[in-house]
């Protein structure tokens, strides 16, 4: 028998700036690294700003930084 418990926690993503959002998912999410080594160069400059784009609408931070809301999900399950 296991018990399995859920938890649901909200973060917010906090970067200095939406360029600065681009930069950390294109270099540190692999799907979004695979899509801009996918691209040429003027379709890597037009992900960009798109991403920066999209970054800049949903930042719920005043100010100059940005921050976006998450869900994260933890599953824990121990074996009795």
């Amino acid at each position: 028998m296991s018990d399995l418990r859920i938890t649901r926690r909200e973060y917010a993503f906090r970067f200095r700036s939406p360029e600065e959002f681009t930069e950390f998912f294109r270099d540190n999410y692999g799907p979004t690294l695979k899509a801009f080594e996918a691209l040429d160069e003027a379709g890597q400059e037009r992900l960009h700003a798109d991403l920066t784009t999209l970054a800049a609408e949903h930042d719920q931070e005043p100010g100059p930084s940005v921050a976006m809301p998450s869900a994260y999900l933890e599953v824990v399950a121990t074996r009795r």
